[in-house]
């Protein structure tokens, strides 16, 4: 009997998880796909940014100074 209760446990917090799991990546693809953050689509590819968008995004790292 205890060990159905354990299995039980389990497979709850298995589909709790994966059901977190899918939420958070939908999100996740949701914010990606805004028109502010389009421009981080092919750094997801190749690691890297244009220095422009850094420049814009991020005044802090602007390397022209």
């Amino acid at each position: 009997m205890r060990n159905n209760e354990i299995i039980l446990t389990l497979w709850y917090v298995h589909h709790i998880t994966a059901a977190l799991f899918v939420i958070f990546f939908i999100v996740h693809i949701f914010f990606l796909l805004l028109p502010a953050n389009r421009y981080l689509i092919p750094s997801m590819f190749t690691g890297k940014l244009k220095e422009k968008d850094v420049c814009e995004k991020h005044p802090k790292w602007n390397l022209n100074q």
